[in-house]
């Protein structure tokens, strides 16, 4: 959710009485949804993360679907491709199209088992994906394939759930150059970056099943 900075200079945390575990993480820069996420994601605690669209597309009560397959699998991701009848509201014929397009090439590329790699709806428990966090680079559009392609480098168990979703105002689709550069970025990960073996593997296995425990939750601002 992107908070004005005029909101944060009047209160450093102006939902606090609403949202007691509330913490507002803001940025010096506007440096991208990528970025934010990523910077969420570093500052966050607690056994499970999640990130959604700040409009909420796909509505905050499907949060339970992907926590309760958190008790299975280390990453669970929203899906809007799994069950089209789940759209309520759907985008234009356009940027459907162009979406679908885009999630095409960008499996082929990264052999991606997803049928949706852009739905902005995704858990994570935290400390045995915190490291794919870590290792992120993309700060804008398309920072979710590469999350999803370093989590298969790490070992992480993941899953796709089927999620209600609808459009909500007016939305962006990315140009095609901003498109052909993340092509570019997501064609060098497998020939020249280095994903070393996650020393948290072991230690995942090992842990117990989530406990129910009060989740915070966090704002970034841009």
């Amino acid at each position: 959710m992107t908070v004005p900075p005029t909101a944060l200079r009047m209160s450093p945390n102006p939902f606090r009485t609403e949202i007691h575990l509330l913490r507002v993480v803001a940025n010096s820069t506007n440096r991208g949804k990528g970025y934010s996420v990523r910077h969420g994601m570093m500052e966050a605690s607690g056994r499970v993360v999640l990130f959604t669209d700040a409009d909420l597309s796909a509505p905050i009560e499907e949060a339970d679907k992907l926590l309760a397959a958190l008790a299975d699998y280390d990453v669970a991701i929203g899906s809007r491709a799994l069950n089209r009848s789940l759209i309520s509201v759907r985008q234009s014929a356009f940027r459907e199209y162009a979406g679908m397009i885009f999630n095409l090439i960008v499996r082929a590329i990264l052999r991606l088992p997803f049928v949706d790699t852009q739905c902005g709806f995704k858990a994570f428990r935290r400390e045995p994906c915190r490291v794919i966090f870590q290792q992120a680079a993309i700060e804008r559009f398309g920072f979710d394939p590469e999350l999803l392609y370093s989590r298969r480098h790490h070992g992480l168990r993941s899953v796709e759930i089927p999620v209600r979703w609808a459009i909500r105002g007016p939305q962006r689709s990315a140009c095609c150059a901003t498109a052909c550069k993340c092509f570019w970025m997501f064609s060098s990960f497998e020939g020249t970056r280095c994903w070393p073996v996650s020393p948290l593997r072991n230690h995942r296995l090992r842990e117990p099943p989530i406990e129910d425990t009060p989740c915070r939750f966090m704002i970034q601002s841009t």
